[in-house]
């Protein structure tokens, strides 16, 4: 029934996981979701009002008021004059002012992007087409705000009537200021509002086709919809003024409420397992206790039961536990792959961009340069070749017609002597170019080697790739690319693209486009290996990653800019599908290039985290362990029971003779803890002299000693020093000074050594009472100081007449050092003036009374004899 119940209630948390707790956290997370979508809303409609707040003040101005009645240039010289600072200022890239007819009194502006005036085709022309849109805010005065999709972007727009000052008219026209909504500001709003949201214009190259249906949602209606990599998104819809479709929101959806539902989820159904483990393990300690008591409980069926119900427990936990594993093995594993992505797409796009200005800094050579040889090119773009960015730099200039024969004569007298300007026939093949009005020659180039027939090389500008952007870069002023393109001296299919930096006379850049179309100098050209750069940063795909590399700005059939090859040729290195691919979009001059990275099975083997597949095992076996062992257990408490009741008896015996040991101990005896007397035996009561053990316990040994040792150094002080280095060293013995509770001191040797208990270190001190030793060793040493000090010269010999020891005294006397005599006889000193009868009488005299005193002669050790009054003692020891 406990195995049945424990069942049930596994699969209902399951059920209430799945159908209640996951759903509502989902309904959560869409929610935070349009929340976040209308933040973003909110950022782009309050900047909107905030270019209206500023138009407003404009508006209703009186000296605006009189221009749009008779204009005149010193309004616009003193207010609209200086359009870099306009945009620096309020952000404002646009301002028109139209008359109650729709005339076009002043349109002006700036974008630093294009460094230009960015004039959209809709608000150009004597009476544009713009106005009819205009026209509301007249009668009656009212404010207009709105969206338009512009060739140069995303505008946002507002309109105001032009009364007075005081707000009065009749209004004499309309005032237009114009903010493009470009990815600086959006980058601004999304740091505002704090929410990741992208807006796509209605022609943006980044839409997918599905993306491009969504435009058809109902304006201001977010919705959830399927994007990029098959995750949910959050859409919204906008039309512009005239009610068209302009622009689309994307908001995503936080992944981290969802994160946190599933690991809510995963907790529960642990906790509650172990919950049910613990209880099991309870179970099995009431088992034990009721069996000692001898209740009568069916000992088998308990421990099958508890065996049988850990396996269950054990298993749902162990299956738990590896989806857990395997989970954040998939998570990591992702997060893995967006790294590496993240950071070679980012070296990438650094390599291309950085390729940019590298061509710009050209450029600039030539803007600072009077004139530029073929030499001094050669010298200022070799080291940029070296870097590997380049398949050539070239110097394109233009060349009119009239000037056609002097630039290939002046080519062939710098050495090349089949220069001429060519172009493809319609067979593709490389003849002398036609007659027109203007050329654009390939003049310089580096490197030449290899790329010799690109040299001359000067296609119409109406190509349908390199002149595209040629015009382009010649307009605008800045670089433009061309769609992937391939070289005329290429033999393989690999795809470069032109970047044309444009170079104007005198150095300087005109303002206005008509003024730089009449000064173009000509071109720096830089033809950009788009493979070599991949490759390089890829490493020849040793990471086991598919790039791609798509130009999305050019027609879906040219896209293409690269493919990693041979991975789709082996099925078992084809895309690994259980990623989703990273992306990037990124702007490269005036086209948007977007950059795919895909895994392969080998990224994912070699990145992939596999130790989960090891908890199917190890939870089996410790499952398997943990039945076995509570069956183990259960079936064998009994015994268990009697071990223990053994065990316990021989624990209070072996207590009981250590405090006999203890207690009848010949020498005193004290255990320390933290420096603390905690117990004594009645030997250690004797020595200090106290009646009782209350008067130690709790006390330190220092109580029990004077102030300072006989060192010199606090008692406390060095108590606490000895005790520390115990702990670090091991035992130690010593001797120490006490004082009896009478006042009477007494020596005692110490044995002091660290024990074990209760998880941590006490001290066991044994002492034994060595103060007659230290008196007998104090007479000794007084002794000896007596022996050294004395001016009469002593010899001390052993029983066999061998001189053991003679004091300073003898040294000076005889001349012998103490080394020289030490074991030998003392005739050394004889002086044979003495009979040998003389000697024996004086050595009876010893042996019979102990003691002679008489003199002799002795021999010094040069010789020289001397008289001696010598007292000669027997010794006994």
């Amino acid at each position: 029934m406990a195995m049945i119940g424990f069942v049930a209630l596994w699969l209902s948390i399951g059920a209430l996981d799945r159908w209640t707790v996951r759903p509502a956290f989902q309904k959560l997370e869409e929610s935070q979701a349009l929340e976040d979508s209308a933040r973003a809303r909110a950022a782009i409609w309050g900047e909107l009002r905030q270019l209206g707040n500023e138009l407003g003040n404009w508006a209703e101005w009186d000296d605006a008021y009189a221009f749009a009645d008779h204009p005149d240039p010193a309004f616009v010289r003193s207010n609209l004059g200086n359009w870099r600072v306009l945009e620096k200022s309020s952000r404002l890239n646009l301002c028109a002012i139209f008359d109650r007819d729709g005339r076009v009194l002043y349109s002006g502006g700036y974008d630093s992007k294009l460094n230009e005036a960015a004039i959209p085709q809709i608000l150009s022309g004597d009476k544009p087409a713009i106005w009819p849109l205009l026209q509301p805010a007249l009668d009656p005065p009212r404010a207009l705000n709105g969206v338009l999709s512009t060739e140069h972007g995303l505008l946002l727009l507002a309109a105001r009537p032009i009364l007075t000052t005081g707000g009065e008219g009749p209004a004499r026209g309309v005032l237009v200021f114009g903010r493009f909504l470009d990815a600086p500001l959006l980058r601004l709003l999304a740091e505002q509002a704090k929410v990741a949201f992208e807006v796509f214009a209605d022609r943006d190259p980044r839409l997918s086709n599905q993306e491009r249906d969504y435009l058809r949602l109902s304006p201001g209606e977010p919705a959830f919809q399927p994007g990029p990599g098959g995750f949910r998104f959050v859409y919204e819809s906008f039309s512009d003024l005239a009610g068209k479709p302009a622009f689309l929101i994307r908001t995503p959806i936080r992944q981290d409420i969802s994160n946190t539902a599933r690991n809510t989820s995963q907790t529960l159904m642990g906790v509650f397992g172990l919950t049910v483990l613990a209880l099991l393990l309870g179970g099995v300690g009431l088992f034990g206790r009721a069996a000692a008591l001898e209740m009568k409980i069916d000992t088998a069926a308990a421990a099958w039961g508890t065996a049988a119900a850990v396996v269950l427990v054990g298993l749902s936990l162990t299956g738990g536990i590896f989806l857990e594993f395997r989970q954040r093995s998939r998570e990591a594993l992702e997060r893995r792959f967006q790294t590496v992505a993240v950071e070679r797409s980012g070296l990438m796009v650094a390599r291309f961009q950085g390729s940019l200005r590298e061509l710009d800094a050209i450029r600039r050579f030539y803007n600072g340069a009077s004139t530029v040889s073929r030499a001094a090119f050669h010298r200022f773009v070799t080291p940029i070749l070296d870097h590997g960015e380049f398949r050539a730099l070239e110097w394109v200039p233009r060349v009119p017609r009239e000037r056609r024969a002097e630039f290939e004569a002046a080519a062939r007298q710098d050495g090349l002597a089949h220069f001429q300007f060519t172009e493809n026939d319609p067979e593709g093949r490389l003849t002398p170019a036609r007659e027109r009005d203007e050329y654009f020659p390939v003049y310089y180039l580096e490197p030449y080697a290899g790329n010799e027939a690109a040299l001359g090389y000067s296609p119409d500008s109406l190509h349908p790739a390199r002149g595209v952007a040629l015009l382009q870069a010649w307009n605008s002023g800045q670089i433009s690319l061309t769609e992937r393109y391939r070289l005329v001296q290429e033999t393989e299919q690999r795809f470069a693209v032109l970047a044309f930096a444009p170079v104007y006379q005198a150095g300087q850049e005109p303002r206005q486009a008509d003024e730089r179309r009449r000064q173009l100098d000509g071109f720096v050209l830089g033809v950009i290996s788009v493979d070599r750069i991949v490759e390089t940063v890829f490493a020849q795909q040793a990471d086991g990653l598919i790039v791609k590399l798509a130009d999305i700005s050019a027609p879906v059939e040219r896209r293409q800019l690269y493919v990693s090859k041979s991975f789709p040729l082996k099925p078992e290195l084809s895309p690994a599908g259980s990623l989703s691919p990273y992306r990037q979009d990124f702007s490269m001059a005036n086209r948007m290039w977007r950059i795919e990275i895909q895994p392969t099975p080998a990224f994912v083997s070699d990145h992939t985290d596999r130790l989960y597949r090891w908890v199917p095992a190890v939870g089996a076996l410790s499952t398997l362990l943990a039945a076995l062992y509570l069956f183990a257990t259960v079936s064998q408490r009994r015994r268990a029971e009697k071990l223990v009741a053994l065990r316990t008896a021989k624990l209070r015996e072996q207590e009981q003779l250590f405090r006999s040991v203890f207690e009848e101990a010949s020498d005193g005896a004290l255990l320390l803890d933290d420096g603390h007397i905690i117990d004594c035996n009645e030997q250690a009561m004797a020595l200090l002299g106290v009646a009782s053990r209350e008067q130690i316990i709790a006390s330190r040994p220092e109580t029990f000693s004077p102030d300072r040792q006989p060192d010199g150094r606090l008692s406390s002080e060095k108590a606490q020093d000895l005790i520390e280095s115990v702990y670090r060293k091991g035992g130690q013995r010593f001797e120490w000074l006490h004082r009896r509770a009478t006042g009477a001191e007494l020596w005692v040797e110490v044995q002091l050594t660290p024990i074990p208990w209760n998880g941590r270190r006490i001290l066991y001190s044994a002492m034994r009472d060595i103060t007659e030793r230290r008196r007998a060793e104090e007479r000794q040493r007084l002794a000896a100081a007596v022996f050294e000090a004395v001016r009469e010269s002593i010899i001390v010999t052993d029983a066999n007449s061998d001189i053991v020891a003679v004091n300073p005294a003898f040294t000076v006397l005889s001349g012998y050092a103490e080394t020289e005599v030490l074991g030998r006889n003392p005739r050394l000193l004889k002086a044979d003036r003495h009979s040998e009868a003389d000697y024996q009488a004086m050595w009876r005299a010893v042996a019979s009374q102990g003691v002679w005193q008489g003199e002799f002669w002795n021999r010094r050790k040069d010789g020289v004899l001397y008289l001696v009054l010598a007292t000669i003692s027997q010794v006994r020891c």
